[in-house]
Protein backbone atom coordinates (compact mmCIF):
# COMPACT_ATOMS: atom_id res chain seq x y z
CA UNK A 1 0.00 0.00 0.00
CA UNK A 2 2.58 2.26 0.51
CA UNK A 3 4.31 1.56 -2.57
CA UNK A 4 1.32 2.65 -4.47
CA UNK A 5 1.14 5.82 -2.45
CA UNK A 6 4.35 6.92 -3.37
CA UNK A 7 3.87 5.58 -6.99
CA UNK A 8 0.92 7.95 -7.38
CA UNK A 9 3.47 10.83 -6.30
CA UNK A 10 5.55 9.91 -8.55
CA UNK A 11 2.96 9.46 -11.53
CA UNK A 12 1.47 13.30 -10.44
CA UNK A 13 4.97 14.87 -11.24
CA UNK A 14 5.85 13.14 -14.48
CA UNK A 15 2.47 13.10 -15.98
CA UNK A 16 0.09 15.00 -14.29
CA UNK A 17 -2.25 11.58 -13.86
CA UNK A 18 -3.71 10.97 -11.12
CA UNK A 19 -5.05 14.14 -10.27
CA UNK A 20 -4.25 14.80 -6.88
CA UNK A 21 -1.84 11.71 -6.95
CA UNK A 22 0.40 13.65 -4.59
CA UNK A 23 -3.02 12.86 -1.62
CA UNK A 24 -0.51 9.72 -1.67
CA UNK A 25 1.79 11.40 0.22
CA UNK A 26 -0.71 11.57 3.39
CA UNK A 27 -1.52 7.97 2.74
CA UNK A 28 2.30 7.34 3.21
CA UNK A 29 2.11 9.06 6.73
CA UNK A 30 -0.87 7.54 7.78
CA UNK A 31 0.18 4.02 7.16
CA UNK A 32 3.68 4.86 8.72
CA UNK A 33 1.77 5.78 11.93
CA UNK A 34 0.00 2.80 11.52
CA UNK A 35 3.03 0.67 10.74
CA UNK A 36 5.78 1.83 13.40
CA UNK A 37 2.91 1.88 16.21
CA UNK A 38 1.79 -1.77 15.86
CA UNK A 39 5.64 -2.47 15.98
CA UNK A 40 6.19 -0.78 19.15
CA UNK A 41 3.08 -1.96 21.01
CA UNK A 42 3.30 -5.95 20.16
CA UNK A 43 7.17 -4.94 21.45
CA UNK A 44 5.90 -3.76 24.53
CA UNK A 45 3.35 -6.58 25.22
CA UNK A 46 5.89 -9.39 24.40
CA UNK A 47 8.73 -7.66 26.32
CA UNK A 48 6.96 -5.68 28.78
CA UNK A 49 9.34 -3.27 27.64
CA UNK A 50 10.61 -1.21 25.06
CA UNK A 51 14.03 -0.80 23.74
CA UNK A 52 15.32 2.41 22.56
CA UNK A 53 18.90 1.55 21.15
CA UNK A 54 17.15 -1.86 19.48
CA UNK A 55 14.10 0.43 17.77
CA UNK A 56 16.94 3.06 16.43
CA UNK A 57 19.44 0.96 15.49
CA UNK A 58 16.51 -0.63 13.01
CA UNK A 59 15.37 2.97 11.80
CA UNK A 60 19.10 3.80 11.07
CA UNK A 61 19.88 0.09 9.42
CA UNK A 62 16.87 0.91 7.17
CA UNK A 63 16.84 4.24 6.01
CA UNK A 64 20.58 5.77 6.46
CA UNK A 65 22.45 3.64 3.92
CA UNK A 66 20.39 4.18 1.04
CA UNK A 67 19.21 8.17 2.31
CA UNK A 68 22.88 8.96 2.90
CA UNK A 69 24.26 7.09 -0.86
CA UNK A 70 21.46 9.14 -2.73
CA UNK A 71 22.60 12.62 -0.77
CA UNK A 72 26.06 11.88 -1.81
CA UNK A 73 25.75 10.91 -5.68
CA UNK A 74 22.85 13.94 -5.88
CA UNK A 75 25.38 16.22 -4.47
CA UNK A 76 28.62 15.58 -5.67
CA UNK A 77 26.52 15.49 -9.61
CA UNK A 78 25.20 18.67 -8.51
CA UNK A 79 28.48 20.15 -7.84
CA UNK A 80 29.90 18.76 -11.81
CA UNK A 81 26.15 19.49 -13.18
CA UNK A 82 25.06 22.73 -11.70
CA UNK A 83 26.18 27.20 -11.15
CA UNK A 84 28.65 27.34 -8.37
CA UNK A 85 25.46 28.48 -6.52
CA UNK A 86 22.84 25.97 -7.10
CA UNK A 87 25.79 23.45 -6.32
CA UNK A 88 25.96 25.27 -2.88
CA UNK A 89 22.31 25.46 -2.07
CA UNK A 90 22.19 21.66 -2.95
CA UNK A 91 25.38 20.70 -0.58
CA UNK A 92 23.08 22.47 2.12
CA UNK A 93 19.96 20.87 1.32
CA UNK A 94 21.98 17.97 1.40
CA UNK A 95 23.60 18.78 4.68
CA UNK A 96 19.74 18.99 6.35
CA UNK A 97 18.14 16.01 4.84
CA UNK A 98 21.18 14.24 6.22
CA UNK A 99 19.80 15.30 10.22
CA UNK A 100 16.20 15.14 9.16
CA UNK A 101 15.73 18.11 8.85
CA UNK A 102 14.76 19.43 5.33
CA UNK A 103 11.20 20.21 5.76
CA UNK A 104 12.16 23.13 8.07
CA UNK A 105 14.93 24.14 5.59
CA UNK A 106 12.30 24.10 2.37
CA UNK A 107 9.77 25.88 4.88
CA UNK A 108 11.90 28.49 6.50
CA UNK A 109 13.53 29.53 2.42
CA UNK A 110 10.31 29.65 1.19
CA UNK A 111 10.28 27.03 -1.23
CA UNK A 112 7.03 26.08 -3.45
CA UNK A 113 6.92 22.45 -4.00
CA UNK A 114 4.55 23.02 -7.14
CA UNK A 115 4.88 26.66 -8.20
CA UNK A 116 8.33 27.98 -7.41
CA UNK A 117 10.14 30.42 -9.39
CA UNK A 118 13.71 29.14 -8.96
CA UNK A 119 14.82 25.45 -9.62
CA UNK A 120 13.48 23.01 -8.12
CA UNK A 121 16.08 21.30 -5.27
CA UNK A 122 17.16 17.25 -6.45
CA UNK A 123 16.63 16.79 -2.69
CA UNK A 124 13.38 18.28 -1.99
CA UNK A 125 11.85 15.05 -1.79
CA UNK A 126 13.48 14.04 1.60
CA UNK A 127 10.99 16.73 3.47
CA UNK A 128 8.47 13.99 3.91
CA UNK A 129 11.20 11.14 5.24
CA UNK A 130 12.49 14.00 7.63
CA UNK A 131 8.71 14.45 9.37
CA UNK A 132 8.60 10.50 9.23
CA UNK A 133 11.95 10.37 11.19
CA UNK A 134 10.79 13.50 13.52
CA UNK A 135 7.75 11.39 14.74
CA UNK A 136 10.22 8.00 15.08
CA UNK A 137 11.91 10.10 17.33
CA UNK A 138 8.87 11.43 19.72
CA UNK A 139 6.52 8.66 19.24
CA UNK A 140 8.86 5.91 21.39
CA UNK A 141 9.26 8.33 24.02
CA UNK A 142 6.43 9.69 24.85
CA UNK A 143 4.97 5.98 24.54
CA UNK A 144 7.56 4.78 27.06
CA UNK A 145 5.75 8.27 29.37
CA UNK A 146 1.96 7.23 28.82
CA UNK A 147 2.84 3.60 29.70
CA UNK A 148 5.11 5.09 33.13
CA UNK A 149 2.25 7.63 34.25
CA UNK A 150 -0.72 4.64 33.97
CA UNK A 151 1.41 2.08 35.60
CA UNK A 152 -0.56 2.52 38.84
CA UNK A 153 -3.48 2.13 37.80
CA UNK A 154 -2.87 -0.38 35.74
CA UNK A 155 -1.91 -1.92 39.05
CA UNK A 156 -4.97 -1.08 40.32
CA UNK A 157 -6.79 -3.26 37.92
CA UNK A 158 -7.71 -1.02 35.30
CA UNK A 159 -6.03 -2.96 32.21
CA UNK A 160 -6.44 -0.45 29.65
CA UNK A 161 -5.31 2.13 31.58
CA UNK A 162 -2.30 2.20 28.72
CA UNK A 163 -4.44 2.20 25.63
CA UNK A 164 -6.55 4.55 26.78
CA UNK A 165 -3.97 7.19 27.97
CA UNK A 166 -2.49 6.62 24.14
CA UNK A 167 -5.77 7.01 22.63
CA UNK A 168 -5.95 10.54 24.54
CA UNK A 169 -2.67 11.20 24.12
CA UNK A 170 -2.74 11.19 20.52
CA UNK A 171 -6.02 12.26 20.08
CA UNK A 172 -4.70 15.61 21.27
CA UNK A 173 -2.17 15.58 19.02
CA UNK A 174 -4.01 14.37 16.17
CA UNK A 175 -6.45 17.11 17.53
CA UNK A 176 -3.82 19.95 17.49
CA UNK A 177 -1.97 19.10 14.33
CA UNK A 178 -4.97 18.93 12.69
CA UNK A 179 -6.88 22.68 13.37
CA UNK A 180 -3.41 24.00 12.75
CA UNK A 181 -3.01 22.76 9.77
CA UNK A 182 -6.64 23.89 8.81
CA UNK A 183 -5.63 27.45 9.43
CA UNK A 184 -2.14 27.85 8.18
CA UNK A 185 -3.28 26.35 5.02
CA UNK A 186 -5.21 29.27 4.62
CA UNK A 187 -2.57 31.52 5.75
CA UNK A 188 0.77 30.05 4.62
CA UNK A 189 0.16 27.08 2.27
CA UNK A 190 4.25 26.84 1.63
CA UNK A 191 4.69 26.13 5.71
CA UNK A 192 1.51 24.15 5.81
CA UNK A 193 3.12 21.90 3.41
CA UNK A 194 6.39 21.55 4.80
CA UNK A 195 5.56 22.01 9.02
CA UNK A 196 6.33 19.24 11.30
CA UNK A 197 2.82 20.34 13.14
CA UNK A 198 0.37 20.52 10.06
CA UNK A 199 1.56 17.06 9.22
CA UNK A 200 2.01 14.88 12.57
CA UNK A 201 -2.28 13.95 12.65
CA UNK A 202 -1.53 12.01 9.45
CA UNK A 203 1.30 9.67 11.10
CA UNK A 204 -1.29 10.28 14.39
CA UNK A 205 -4.07 8.77 12.45
CA UNK A 206 -2.26 5.82 12.16
CA UNK A 207 -1.22 5.41 15.28
CA UNK A 208 -4.56 5.81 16.40
CA UNK A 209 -5.72 2.65 14.26
CA UNK A 210 -3.03 0.88 15.03
CA UNK A 211 -4.47 1.44 18.79
CA UNK A 212 -7.63 0.57 18.30
CA UNK A 213 -7.12 -2.69 16.46
CA UNK A 214 -7.25 -4.93 19.01
CA UNK A 215 -11.05 -3.72 20.11
CA UNK A 216 -11.80 -3.71 16.44
CA UNK A 217 -11.18 -7.17 16.31
CA UNK A 218 -13.56 -8.15 19.02
CA UNK A 219 -16.27 -6.25 17.94
CA UNK A 220 -19.57 -8.40 17.14
CA UNK A 221 -20.03 -9.62 13.27
CA UNK A 222 -23.16 -8.29 13.04
CA UNK A 223 -21.61 -4.86 13.70
CA UNK A 224 -20.08 -4.79 9.72
CA UNK A 225 -23.17 -5.85 8.36
CA UNK A 226 -25.40 -3.17 9.47
CA UNK A 227 -22.92 -0.72 8.53
CA UNK A 228 -23.61 -2.15 5.24
CA UNK A 229 -27.42 -1.89 5.49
Amino acid sequence: MRAVAVLTVFANHLFGWPSGGFVGVDVFFVLSGFFITGLLIRERKAKRKLSFQKFYIRRVKRIIPSAVLVLVVTAVAGSLLFTASRARDTILDALYAAVFASNWHFEAIGADYFQSTRPPSPIQHYWSLSIEEQFYFVWPVLLVAIFAITRQLRHSGAKRAGEWGMVAAMSLVVGASFGWAMYLSAVDGNAAYFSTFTRVWELGVGALVAICAPWLRNLPAGCGQSWLI
